[in-house]
Order: C-alpha cells, then structure tokens, then sequence
C-alpha cells in the first residue's frame, strides 16, 4: 500500500499530545510516517514528544520545532516535508479511530478520479469522554446529503460543518490546487471547496477519529458566518 504521511501541527498541547501521537502509531496502517511540527509551544509538548520519539526508535518520525508561526503555515511547511502519496492531519489533541486509514486508502486507491475523502468524528471531551456521536451532525450537517454524490457540492458549499482529523487526501492535489491560504480564517474550508472543483471529493459514512474540544482550543467551523 501507498505511504500515509500523519502530520501533526502541536501546539500547547501536552496534556494530549502523547495519546494522539499513540493513536496514530498503533493504527494497523503499514506503510506510514509521522510527521510532527511543534509550533512555539510554551508549555512542555516539546518535551513530551521528544521523549515519546526516543522511546519508539523509528526513522518514520520526523520533528521539528521553531517558533510559533501559526496553524495555517504550520500545515503547509508539514506538507513540505512529508513524503507520503496520502496526507492525514492531525491537531495535536485529536484521536485517530484504529483502522479507519485503510477503509478511506482502499476507496481512493478503487477510484481514480477520487482526489480525497472524508469521514465523521465522534466529539470528546479533555477527559476523553464522548459528548456528541457525530462532529458532523453537532455542527449542522445533513449526513444524508453528504452520502448523496449528487448532494453533496451544495451541502460543503453552503452547510459547512466539517472539523477536525477527517480528511484522507492525496499529496500531489495540493500541488495541483495549491497548498492552504494563510488569509483566511477558514483555511480548510476553501481547500474543500477547490477538491469539489475537481470532482473528486468522496465522503465515508463512518466514524474516522475523535474530535477534542476543551478549554484551550475553538473550532474553526463556527466562525463561517463570519
């Protein structure tokens, strides 16, 4: 199978960091790398992962630390440096759902035309516990449209309701659209938008990892009225 880069943007997360990290590196995928950019925390997170790399002793993980530049130029400089031909991006307090990679690799890999595919999240709180079964439906999405290809362009163009780790893309789309823009509030957003121009955006019905909200983090999502 095709490598899946795991890139991961940290920033102040060191309460959480570990088990996202764990989450990823026992996911049942084979071929894969971990990439991981720690983005000017100042709490220990850098501590925390460095630490957690030691003890794997894996040349799949690459780290590196700077000072703090943001989200959005954070995932763009991880998508430099990762060399997989399949992209996942994990926030550094988010959860991978064990398996899910090779369901949304296996669809795209049947589907020549298919450039990403995305899939739901259950919502959890900074204890881990579940306090809403669907990111989607928590932010106002009709999954049934989303399921219906015919559906789905008007349901991310005017219902946008995705976050989080949900999004399995192929490298070479961000060359061919263009990695995220560091102008906008809702980078990501847009990014799906230019994957419907090409077509080949696919959804999954299925739960592919756990989305965190606590205290130290806002989703992005809501601010689309903005």
């Amino acid at each position: 199978m095709k490598k899946v880069s795991f890139l991961v943007p940290a920033f102040n997360h060191a309460s959480y960091v570990k088990a996202t990290l764990d989450s990823i590196w026992l996911d049942d995928y084979p071929n894969k790398e971990i990439v991981i950019v720690n983005d000017g925390s100042s709490d220990n997170t850098a501590d925390i992962i460095k630490k957690w790399g030691e003890e794997k002793k894996w040349q799949g993980i690459v780290y590196r630390e700077r000072e703090n530049r943001g989200i959005t130029r954070t995932l763009n400089e991880l998508i430099e440096i990762s060399t997989g031909e399949f992209i996942r991006i994990f926030s550094s307090d988010d959860l991978l759902k064990y398996g899910s990679t090779q369901k949304m690799v296996r669809i795209l890999e049947s589907d020549s035309s298919a450039a990403a595919i995305f899939g739901d999240a259950d919502v959890i709180d900074g204890n881990d516990v579940v306090i809403h079964t669907s990111m989607l439906e928590m932010n106002g999405a009709n999954k049934r449209r989303l399921s219906n290809e015919k559906c789905l362009p008007q349901e991310i163009v005017s219902n946008w309701a995705v976050s989080g780790p949900v999004l399995l893309i192929r490298k070479e789309y961000y060359k061919k659209l263009g990695m995220y823009d560091e102008n906008l509030l809702v980078d990501d957003w847009d990014m799906y938008l230019r994957l419907l121009c090409t077509g080949g955006l696919r959804y999954i019905d299925d739960y592919v990892a756990s989305y965190r909200i606590h205290g130290g983090n806002v989703s992005r999502t809501r601010l689309r009225e903005k």
